[in-house]
């Protein structure tokens, strides 16, 4: 059952955003915490290889936003996580969230992948990526690298352990430290109004306790300390 001091239901709604490979179950504990918590969520499936990042942006993520805009009469959230980050700041040039959102990104490659990168060239890299995972590129011409800056309020919480499960990846070219997957340094946006770094994986990441409550917190208050102060990046990590 919701806190009593949770956020009524019906008041605010949070749109989630998985990420490349992923479906929607990805994003259910997180789910659960936000319903639990009073919000109203809408919980995007969507193809994460089938289409570039402007047409899940727009065919995918724009819909769910206009959904979670009809159940509520208070502001609309997005959170993401890895790609859906990216897909967010895709749908938000030009635009933002209703009724004054904010958005939460969770393992977001803002500054491009290394691991992408260094695959791109890959004969199978587009099947196996698709058109959106390819221009998640650090190459100065990608659609990720020329996207402009978000008006909306945005806090983004980065990983620092290296997950077992992708030990099969060689992590040479990712600075340390990263969650096995994204570096915390491509996860740093300049428009950003907090930061946080946890201990955790690409993939526990979006199973954390912690990181929920930094969530709730964020779309309360527009910081993860609840005092609107943007911590320096070097201090966190």
């Amino acid at each position: 059952m919701p806190d009593e001091d949770a956020v009524s239901q019906q008041d605010e709604c949070v749109v989630l955003a998985h990420g490349l490979w992923r479906s929607n179950l990805a994003m259910l504990p997180l789910e659960w915490s936000l319903t639990d918590a009073g919000y109203g969520v809408v919980n995007v499936d969507y193809d994460s290889t089938s289409k570039s990042l402007s047409r899940l942006a727009e065919e995918d993520l724009r819909p769910a936003i206009a959904r979670c805009e009809s159940m509520v009469d208070g502001p609309v959230h997005l959170v993401t996580h890895s790609m859906g980050g990216i897909i967010a700041r895709t749908y938000l040039q030009g635009r933002t969230l209703p009724r004054g959102g904010r958005l939460v990104m969770l393992s977001p490659p803002n500054q491009g992948s290394v691991l992408v990168s260094r695959f791109e060239d890959w004969p199978l890299a587009r099947h196996i990526l698709g058109p959106a995972g390819l221009e998640l590129s650090q190459a100065s011409d990608s659609p990720l690298r020329n996207l402009e800056p978000l008006t909306v309020d945005v806090g983004v919480i980065a990983g620092t352990s290296n997950s077992p499960w992708t030990a099969w990846v060689p992590h040479t070219d990712l600075p340390q430290p990263h969650d096995g997957t994204v570096s915390v340094e491509s996860t740093f946006l300049p428009e950003m109004r907090d930061f946080r770094a946890v201990d955790a994986n690409h993939v526990s990441i979006r199973h954390s306790e912690e990181v929920f409550q930094l969530i709730r917190k964020f779309l309360e208050t527009a910081s993860f300390s609840g005092e609107g102060a943007v911590p320096p990046h070097d201090e966190q990590l």
